[in-house]
């Protein structure tokens, strides 16, 4: 049963830039921090839609 979960494993390697450098918004960076607190940085909406494809991929 171990050979059977070895053969069907895959390696997948992400490499490169997925996302910017900065965290932050570029035009926020300059404004009070009550007027970003409910902005989403760029990066983290990346991340996520990063992620929704590797479940996609992983899934099949």
């Amino acid at each position: 049963q171990l050979k059977t979960i070895l053969a069907n494993t895959i390696r997948f390697i992400v490499a490169g830039n997925l996302i910017e450098s900065s965290n932050r918004l570029k035009d926020t960076t300059n404004q009070a921090k009550y007027l970003t607190r409910k902005m989403t940085a760029s990066s983290v909406e990346a991340m996520h839609s990063i992620d929704e494809l590797f479940d996609k991929i992983a899934v099949g």
